[in-house]
């Protein structure tokens, strides 16, 4: 989702002005406020292909924070804390796309999904290996752990891989 307005849109409904009435209730902001919050800014910037009479919203807000946080040399995890707080909060998982992933040319695909598919293998032999006496210990949980997170970001990288080789 390329505009945060958007995402607020899809969040509230399709021009559903009695619900943008009730969160706007609900959060102690006026209703016109929370509806041009959905709507596209009036001027046209980086993040907008579109003009509207929309204001800034909360979304564009965390995102200016958090640029900031990173242009005054806050370490990235640091600066992303909000973002994190946000997935805890809703039971959310996010996944860094690792750096060198981000400038991979669309030949590298094909190398992607085979690390996805033995990273697929490594989840498998760690349950494998967890279940001989059919439970999972700690230490055993740790390694599967690891090891779903390793896969998650594979899949996860060749999803954006592909993405890109699709532009």
């Amino acid at each position: 989702m390329k505009n945060s307005f958007k995402a607020m849109k899809e969040s509230a409904g399709e021009k559903n002005t009695s619900i943008i009435g009730e969160i706007a209730h609900r959060i102690r902001v006026s209703g016109s406020c929370a509806y041009k919050w959905t709507e596209a800014p009036e001027r046209s910037d980086d993040s907008c292909d579109e003009k509207g009479s929309g204001n800034k919203n909360p979304l564009d807000t965390l995102i200016r924070w958090i640029e900031a946080c990173l242009i005054l040399g806050r370490p990235r995890k640091n600066a992303l804390a909000p973002l994190r707080y946000l997935n805890q909060h809703f039971d959310q998982i996010a996944v860094d796309i690792p750096e060198h992933i981000k400038s991979l040319p669309p030949e590298e695909l094909s190398n992607e999904l085979l690390r996805c598919i033995k990273e697929s293998g490594d989840v498998v032999k760690a349950y494998q290996d967890a279940m001989v006496d059919k439970r999972i210990s700690k230490q055993e949980l740790v390694v599967l752990e690891r090891e779903v997170w390793e896969a998650t970001t594979e899949f996860l990288t060749f999803l954006h891989c592909s993405k890109e080789a699709a532009k």
